[in-house]
């Protein structure tokens, strides 16, 4: 049979990488059983980004992606093999069967995305003759996510390359125990057992084989995303940080191992990707292989790869948790000082991998599923959804404002404009907020992330969210808004009308706190408080009377703001080194008009009312320490305050010291409504000017003024 297998990940190897190269487990899977089926007689070709490495390995053919179509219109195909990439299902591929091999949980959309979730669906259902899984745990997963029939999977489990493990074990003295996983599934937690583990057994060494570069990541982004553990693993003594092997030197290693040591636990999702639990680990598999017991958590289908109290101790429980951390270090101490245990699961493990998890076995079970082949494709989904596919982004930073949040997420529940979704970024609460912000997702397309409170970060909150974001259209909201139904539809016709521009739309703020009707839509809210509601006070000088975009980018508020995302990521984002309140804001316009970019005020359909609530202490303190950051950050030399917290009646005399040229300024300001400079400080209308007190750039005090400005 002539057979196609597909990967589309940028990493590059060919059948020799596996030789020279690390290689992660999905390629590496690819590689081994491709030269199998070779071998019984099929005729098989890999696409791959092998770039200048295409040709012939070991009887297999090796091509560059962009051939594929070609390649299957002029040599019909009888499998086609989609690994891990549901979209190539849509390309129209030339085959008599078209088959989906995937080695990933897709956790990410287990209880977001439900669009997304629902896409996938029915791609798996409508274009793919069968779906492959590597274990049942991963097609028992997957068809309940999925809502796809069981039957509608395969199991292939995984395997290892045989002749690699045929030399006799020797483990190395003193013992060593082996981590040979990427960092992001257990090495932390790893490091906080291994002091205990050595305070037991002082001779005992760590090895670490771990690194992201496997799956074609760069040094640089592995150092961003390990460099921390690294550094810590380094500073241990007894542990040793190795470069990642290519597969005959890491078979060697793994041979002179004692144990392998993986407190498995979920990773963050990487790049629209994610792992709860190990839906094979042929890491796992390779250590049984030569010899090493394996203990680990009892997640995912290592329940499966490992044989608790066979080959290996598979531990119950969080592994974040106090009991599994004792039970750990426990099972791990007993077996370094019982030899005869450890060899008695040594053996067995080496036994029952060679007997059942090598890569010859499994391409003949692979052979004999194509010889007796029978679809299951289906003519439609079971699974819907009902969100459409995201054109907008809301991005939502909180910290304990879990009322408020409420209220708001039932504001975008009113929508006109159907197409977003909403990423709640919580800056580390302590309040019901997690609780609130779960209890939409049956009435938003809803993505929930946390971050640990370690100050004020509103800024890396919304980074937090941007990086969770899907849509090209990014709309940063307080959590303590409620908006019109309109408000989406405003903001996405702003950029339809106008290009190049961040756009704010208008805010009025609550003066002090009164329940009575508190989340009734604008339109109602508004006329029946203006009492207690402050305009936004960016009217005093009209800046949304003006048609058109401004070219004054610093009064940019990301309070009620939509960017492109593209303009966003242009300019670099919010600035995270902003901690605490104030101009993390104010600072991003800056750098978008250095951009060439405008700022666009909208008040039609997109008015929408703030919720009081009580302000930190610390905020003047927070918010002066800001702008010394922003006006150095920028080179400003000129003192520049924001509108909101000007005074309002008569005239503001300024007296500027320090390094800034003192100078004078008299400014006529609006005077419709009573103003708060801060919590609890009205400011009268009486006719008086104020003294605002600058001293090397930072507001010192705002005082009355009896006598006539200068």
């Amino acid at each position: 049979m002539r057979i196609a297998f597909l990967s589309r990940i940028s990493r590059a190897f060919n059948g020799e990488t596996v030789y020279h190269e690390p290689l992660g487990g999905t390629q590496s899977a690819i590689v081994y059983l491709a030269r199998e089926l070779q071998a019984l007689g099929h005729e098989v070709h890999v696409f791959c980004q092998c770039k200048e490495k295409a040709g012939v390995f070991e009887g297999v053919t090796y091509h560059n992606v962009p051939d594929l179509a070609r390649f299957a219109r002029q040599n019909p195909l009888d499998f086609f093999i989609s690994c891990a990439d549901e979209s190539a299902l849509k390309l129209g591929i030339p085959a008599r069967h078209n088959l989906w091999w995937s080695h990933n949980d897709y956790c990410f959309f287990w209880h977001e995305m439900p669009d997304l979730r629902a896409k996938t669906a029915e791609i798996l259902a409508t274009k793919a003759d069968k779906l492959v899984a590597v274990s049942e745990w991963h097609a028992q997963k997957l068809s309940e996510v999925l809502q796809l029939p069981r039957e509608h999977f395969w199991i292939a489990r995984n395997a290892v390359h045989a002749p690699w493990f045929e030399p006799t074990p020797q483990p190395a003295s003193p013992p060593r125990l082996i981590y040979s996983s990427v960092p992001d599934r257990g090495l932390d937690l790893l490091l906080e057992f291994f002091p205990e583990i050595q305070a037991q057994v002082p001779e005992v060494e760590l090895h670490l084989y771990s690194s992201f570069t496997v799956w074609g990541k760069s040094v640089e982004w592995n150092q961003a995303k390990a460099g921390a553990l690294y550094a810590e693993a380094q500073a241990l003594p007894g542990v040793f940080l190795h470069d990642p092997l290519p597969h005959p030197q890491l078979a060697a290693a793994l041979l002179e191992g004692s144990l392998m040591v993986y407190p498995n636990h979920a990773a963050d999702p990487i790049d629209e990707s994610g792992f709860w639990a190990e839906t094979s680990c042929i890491a796992a598999l390779e250590a049984q292989a030569a010899g090493l017991p394996v203990i680990t958590s009892a997640r995912g289908a290592l329940l499966e790869t490992i044989q608790d109290q066979q080959t290996g101790f598979v531990l119950p429980g969080d592994p974040h948790s106090a009991a599994y951390r004792q039970s750990f270090i426990e099972k791990t101490v007993a077996l370094l000082r019982d030899p005869e245990a450890r060899q008695k699961l040594s053996t067995a493990a080496r036994a029952r991998i060679q007997a059942e998890y090598t890569w010859q076995l499994r391409a003949r079970e692979w052979d004999q599923f194509f010889q007796s082949f029978s679809s299951s494709r289906m003519q439609s989904s079971p699974l819907l959804s009902p969100f459409p596919a995201p054109e907008i982004s809301v991005i939502i930073p909180t910290y304990n404002r879990a009322r408020n949040l409420k209220n708001c997420l039932e504001s975008l529940t009113w929508q006109t404009f159907k197409a977003f979704e909403v990423i709640i970024c919580d800056d580390g609460s302590s309040d019901s907020t997690r609780e609130v912000a779960e209890s939409f997702q049956e009435r938003l397309n809803l993505a929930y992330r946390w971050q640990e409170d370690l100050g004020f970060r509103a800024a890396e909150a919304r980074n937090l969210g941007l990086k969770r974001a899907r849509a090209k259209l990014l709309v940063f909201l307080d959590s303590d808004l409620v908006v019109p139904e309109t408000f989406l539809a405003a903001h996405w016709q702003a950029h339809q009308n106008y290009r190049n521009v961040a756009v704010n739309s208008y805010v009025t703020r609550m003066l002090e706190a009164v329940d009575q009707d508190l989340g009734l839509p604008p339109q109602d809210y508004i006329p029946k408080h203006q009492e207690i509601l402050k305009p936004d006070s960016r009217d005093r000088y009209e800046l949304f009377e003006r048609t058109g975009p401004v070219e004054e980018t610093y009064f940019l508020d990301s309070n009620a703001l939509s960017i492109w995302r593209e303009d966003l990521e242009r300019v670099g984002n919010f600035d995270g080194n902003f901690i605490g309140w104030g101009h993390e804001d104010t600072e991003l316009g800056y750098r978008i008009a250095q951009y060439g970019m405008k700022l666009l005020l909208i008040k039609e359909g997109a008015t929408a009312y703030h919720q009081y609530h009580s302000v930190s202490e610390s905020k003047d303190e927070e918010r002066a320490v800001n702008w010394k950051l922003l006006t150095s950050k920028h080179g400003i030399n000129r003192w520049y305050h924001p509108l909101w917290e000007l005074p309002v009646e008569g005239g503001v005399q300024l007296v500027i010291e320090g390094e800034i040229t003192a100078q004078d300024k008299i400014f006529s300001v609006w005077s419709d409504a009573a103003w708060t400079l801060k919590t609890g400080h009205p400011i009268p209308l009486a006719g008086l000017h104020y003294l605002v007190k600058i001293e090397n750039g930072i507001l010192k005090a705002i005082e009355p003024f009896n006598g006539s400005p200068a």
